[in-house]
């Protein structure tokens, strides 16, 4: 029920819980129920890419790492050529 309130606040439709009929009640927790269901498809998917093919998680890389990254292999490069 508290859900559904909260679902009501944000609406912020001119229906009062109060004076709502047990078939808006049901109509308010449906949708409530498919936002919920929406946002756990979303998360899925969003940790679903972050997968690589071999099952393993693909490591997170900040900028800088990346950039530290590129910088020493372009020195690697360089000291092999001279």
């Amino acid at each position: 029920m508290v859900q559904v309130q909260l679902l009501f606040h944000e609406s912020r439709s001119d229906l009062e819980l109060s004076n709502a009929t047990p078939t808006q009640l049901l109509m308010l927790h449906y949708i409530h129920y498919l936002l919920i269901s929406k946002e756990k498809r979303e998360r899925k998917d969003r940790e679903r890419k972050k997968v690589r093919r071999d099952g393993r998680k693909k490591k997170r890389r900040s900028l800088e790492s990346h950039v530290s990254l590129q910088w020493r292999r372009v020195d690697i490069t360089s000291s092999d050529t001279t």
